[in-house]
């Protein structure tokens, strides 16, 4: 946990710290104060630096949630919020009320990973993550769960594996059954741990967060489980 923690700790002294609630989106461009244009659809990036996208070489462009935006129809309005570090409770009382304000039709969620690294009781954990998705089914939008990838099989936590291994699957569990019991689609992310075996370059230098590449690839992931019926990799940005 050591090891961890320092990681943890070095990584929020760099990285990105201010709120994204950014607007990008093939043609339609806002802010979230303005109002949605008819027939317009909002999809919301909810998370933390993988919101950001930390360890891109352009985040702006390169992390999962713009790539996701350019995949989307003409005219959908895209939202980024979140913070380098953020955990559930920040989402649930900095993050949220934003994608609220966005009336959203589809939100992205992926939170609990500095949850975890931050030892913070599961318990608790779940019950801000179930209020968090309360709040998001009310608003009848559609909604995607990131589970929690397997983090002992990435490069920054290899010395801490036995821990991980130990504890890491309840909150996989408990993030899956909360999101299944609030209407999400839950994308297991252990499921595609041999894809990150078989390719190192889908993350980055600091062994923790994707590349450019990796960011790519899970935007795919998302845009399959939303439901489409195009292939994503024959989309170009």
């Amino acid at each position: 946990m050591t090891r961890i923690k320092a990681f943890r700790t070095s990584f929020l002294r760099t990285a990105a710290r201010g709120l994204l609630v950014v607007m990008t989106v093939g043609c339609a461009r806002g802010t979230l104060n303005e109002p949605a244009a008819p027939q317009s659809v909002a999809l919301v990036a909810l998370g933390a630096s993988d919101v950001v996208g930390v360890g891109a070489t352009h985040p702006e462009d390169e992390g999962w949630a713009p790539v996701l935006a350019s995949f989307m129809p003409e005219g959908t309005r895209f939202f980024k919020v979140g913070v380098s570090g953020w955990q559930a409770h920040q989402v649930l009382d900095l993050g949220l009320p934003d994608v609220l304000k966005a009336k959203p039709d589809t939100v992205v969620l992926w939170i609990g990973v500095n949850d975890f690294l931050a030892e913070k009781p599961l318990p608790r954990f779940q019950r801000e993550l179930e209020a968090i998705l309360v709040e998001l089914a009310q608003s009848e939008a559609r909604l995607v769960v990131i589970n929690l990838p397997d983090l002992d099989r990435l490069p920054a936590f290899r010395a801490e594996r036995v821990r991980i291994r130990q504890q890491l699957p309840a909150w996989q569990r408990a993030v899956a059954v909360l999101g299944q019991r609030h209407g999400a689609r839950v994308i297991d992310l252990a499921a595609y741990s041999a894809e990150i075996d078989a390719h190192p370059e889908y993350l980055s230098a600091d062994g923790f967060h994707p590349s450019a590449i990796g960011y790519r690839r899970l935007a795919e992931i998302i845009f399959v489980t939303l439901g489409t019926t195009q292939d994503p990799r024959r989309l170009t940005r």
